[in-house]
């Protein structure tokens, strides 16, 4: 008993930081101390606590995609360690077992010093990439997934993104392809991007092949960039969608030529462009998008590795799962 009043007193002297799903009962009156039981005495069955029920618990509090890897017994009686994934870093999190408060932050034994934290997430970063597999499986099936990562390999696989594809800005984009195409892929692009220039044709070329797919080019400005910023404003506000798709392309051509002259030349400053462009710098900011060009496909899974996105064999493997 004196160990885990040891062991609780350690976390709350670690800076954790303890939040309650409800409110709090009232303590006794008459200043009579309560008889509390520590430990499992009057928990909920472990076997009965799913994954979806303490994220549904936990939703409230937790950013945009998150998922819950694991919920397991910790070393403290009465909590339950709650591992959360998003993108790649691991994040541990501890409920009490009935699911009425939790809290995070540094929770360490006072005797052994052992930070369950630390603990926590080197056992668990290995498991990152079975929870990406894990994770994509969900997103678009078991046999696309385990196609994709074959295509990928696990290099690459650990770079994968998930995000909300509610969050995806779906007006005011430049549309490749079938616009009336029932698979609908994303990519996230920059006219003075060299990688996003290398990338543009190839895709264009596919998507000559594939007339299923819809592809929607979010433009976003980077700040090194403000030639290539004015660019975006005008295909933004451009109205015709075979001008936005011909500024673009001459947009491109002039990055993988170097002709920054031409850039120039092809940017227009509009207001309203200007606006959609930060909505959309935003979106790719909030979701920690790690790079453009990125490639979006269904229901937010989004790749980013240049080296698969500058393969044109590659990028048609993708196509042809995704079509499938």
């Amino acid at each position: 008993m004196k160990n885990i009043k040891n062991t609780i007193l350690g976390t709350i002297l670690s800076s954790a930081v303890l939040l309650s799903f409800s409110k709090a009962e009232n303590p006794a009156k008459g200043g009579e101390a309560q008889n509390i039981k520590t430990g499992w005495e009057q928990c909920l069955y472990p076997e009965t606590v799913t994954k979806s029920e303490v994220y549904e618990k936990l939703k409230p509090f937790l950013k945009k995609g998150h998922e819950v890897l694991d919920v397991r017994k910790s070393p403290i009686p009465g909590i339950y360690e709650v591992i959360l994934v998003r993108d790649d870093k691991v994040i541990p999190v501890y409920v009490d077992c009935n699911l009425e408060h939790f809290f995070y932050g540094r929770v360490q034994n006072i005797h052994t010093k052992e930070n369950l934290v630390e603990k926590a997430i080197k056992e668990y970063a290995d498991k990152t990439l079975d929870a990406k597999k894990e994770i994509l499986a969900k997103r678009l099936g078991k046999e696309k997934a385990k196609k994709l990562i074959e295509i990928l390999g696990e290099k690459v696989l650990k770079n994968i993104q998930f995000i909300n594809p509610e969050e995806i800005p779906k007006d005011n984009n430049v549309v490749l392809g079938n616009p009336e195409g029932k698979v609908v892929l994303y990519s996230v692009e920059e006219p003075e991007c060299i990688h996003c220039a290398e990338f543009a044709p190839k895709i264009e070329k596919l998507l000559e092949k594939y007339k299923d797919i819809k592809l929607e080019v979010i433009l976003i400005p980077w700040s090194m960039h403000p030639d290539g910023a004015k660019v975006i404003e005008r295909v933004i506000c451009e109205k015709d969608p075979k001008k936005k798709v011909e500024i673009l392309e001459k947009a491109f051509k002039a990055t993988r030529e170097k002709d920054k002259e031409t850039i120039k030349k092809l940017g227009k400053e509009c207001k309203f462009g200007n606006v959609i462009a930060q909505r959309n710098w935003i979106f790719f900011s909030r979701n920690q998008i790690k790079a453009t060009p990125a490639l979006i496909l269904p229901n937010g899974v989004v790749i980013t590795d240049r080296e698969i996105l500058k393969d044109e064999k590659k990028l048609e493997e993708i196509l042809k799962i995704i079509v499938s």
